[in-house]
């Protein structure tokens, strides 16, 4: 009992809790998890499908959490870095 709620915890709430850092304070933690596991759980349904065409086969449950919370991960840094100013100010130099 204890192995699957453990995989229920890894495989839907922490790439909803990495999918909505982007939100920040802008909504409560409570209401961001609901929103990242049903988002997570559509995701997770989509990308078992493209990725079991692949052909992936055993691996892909392990490869779409990855993927979700690597996601989530980047948008937060992408969105942390637009704030600093002179991170900005070097992106228009380049």
């Amino acid at each position: 009992m204890a192995e699957i709620i453990f995989a229920l915890l890894i495989m839907y709430l922490v790439p909803a809790y990495c999918l909505t850092l982007v939100l920040d304070k802008k909504v409560g933690l409570f209401e961001r998890m609901i929103v990242g596991v049903l988002v997570t759980a559509g995701l997770t349904g989509i990308m078992a499908y493209f990725i079991g065409m692949l052909g992936l086969g055993y691996y892909h449950p392990y490869a779409y959490c990855m993927i979700i919370s690597i996601t989530g991960l980047v948008l937060k840094w992408r969105k942390k870095r637009e704030k600093i100013p002179a991170l900005r100010q070097t992106q228009n130099i380049l």
